[in-house]
């Protein structure tokens, strides 16, 4: 999960006080770090996985929506995409380009003409491309 905000970029960066790109879906604590300090310094409402010692915590905001193993984290991917469909929220334009794609390549759902943007339609084509080679 960690490189697929590089593999897959957004024309919109993510905030600044963010570290790297990949904290706009995932963060992994350090031993000193508390998991709700971390949120509420986040610096903006969207889901985040958070990667504890024990376990693993999908969050909106400053929200625990699931808790899931640390064994599971494979599965995050799919656990963020499910909070989308199932809180029917929108996606954060630093990370839209790249949650279109696991729209439509991972759950095989289709994405409406009205939503497609150019970053949208040129990821598209690539990804059709790396699946032919």
């Amino acid at each position: 999960m960690k490189p697929l905000p590089d593999m897959i970029p957004s024309p919109v960066a993510p905030p600044k006080k963010l570290r790297h790109s990949n904290e706009v879906m995932l963060h992994i604590l350090q031993s000193a770090e508390h998991p709700n300090i971390f949120l509420q310094s986040r610096p903006f409402f969207s889901l985040v996985v958070i990667v504890c010692d024990t376990n693993c915590v999908t969050t909106i905001g400053t929200i625990s929506v699931l808790i899931f193993s640390k064994e599971d984290i494979p599965d995050s991917v799919m656990y963020v995409m499910a909070c989308y469909s199932i809180f029917h929220l929108t996606y954060p334009k630093s990370s839209r380009t790249l949650l279109f794609v696991l729209q439509t390549e991972v759950l095989i759902d289709t994405i409406h003409a009205g939503d497609m943007t150019s970053s949208n339609k040129k990821v598209m084509v690539i990804t059709t491309l790396m699946v032919i080679l």
